[in-house]
């Protein structure tokens, strides 16, 4: 085979990959999450800061916190997908609901979100 169709090749390749592993679920939306009062827990969802993207979320704050924001990219190369790891404590006994929109929150117009994920969170004694 000609190298400049095996090189093409190996370029598409890579494409879908990036893209499979961009988009591909960390987390399902509509997931019931169980914790105990005081206990801590943490959401894991797919990123890609680079193109602009990123997750904004909604949530009682008097039902939970988000105690921290951690990122880590997958392959040390700009562009290249990963994570971001939400960390919450359970403040009080309920139930409630945190809301991830995938989004460009720098832009002026507002559009639709790319991704939306939301969570039940129960709190039990």
């Amino acid at each position: 085979m000609n190298k400049k169709i095996i090189l093409g090749i190996g370029i598409l390749i890579a494409i879908v990959i990036t893209f499979f592993v961009l988009f591909m679920p960390q987390a399902k939306s509509g997931e019931i999450i169980k914790i105990k009062e005081g206990d801590e827990f943490s959401i894991v969802l797919g990123s890609n800061p680079s193109t602009g993207y990123q997750w904004e979320l909604e949530f009682d704050s008097d039902y939970i916190q988000l105690i921290d924001k951690k990122y880590k990219q997958h392959k040390p190369m700009p562009g290249s997908p990963s994570e971001v790891t939400f960390e919450f404590l359970g403040l009080k006994l309920g139930k409630t609901e945190i809301t991830f929109s995938y989004l460009r929150p720098w832009l002026k117009e507002k559009e639709p979100a790319l991704e939306e994920k939301i969570f039940k969170i129960i709190i039990e004694n």
